[in-house]
């Protein structure tokens, strides 16, 4: 098994963070541009590639450091997923709920003499 310092690991989990922000931002703004795009199928595809070959290269190079740099590279990977999730459904949440505030000025606006 190979000697692997500290500032690889955190190199490498930095790393798999960044790319995942990378991978899932540019999925979210595939998803976004769809109903834009007159042909989505390749859209999808493309996007899908060049994510995927991203993603590839990456840890490619950093398997070169052995497993723990991967592993760490992985754990940053599906943080940055984790992330996104979180403010996606956020956001979608957000965007689905009325707006409360402008309800409730009306109502109080009735009641007063």
């Amino acid at each position: 098994m190979r000697n692997i310092d500290g500032v690889k690991l955190l190199v490498s989990l930095l790393a798999g963070l960044g790319l995942g922000a990378t991978y899932f931002g540019a999925l979210w703004w595939t998803v976004r541009e769809l109903p834009k795009i007159r042909r989505p199928r390749s859209w999808l595809v493309g996007s899908f590639l060049l994510r995927m070959a991203l993603a590839l290269v990456v840890f490619y190079f950093l398997l070169r450091w052995g497993i723990l740099a991967m592993g760490a590279a992985m754990g940053g990977f599906l943080l940055a997923r984790m992330v996104w999730l979180g403010l996606s459904l956020r956001n979608s949440l957000r965007e689905d709920l009325p707006d409360d505030s402008h309800e409730n000025s009306q109502a109080n606006h009735g009641h007063q003499p």
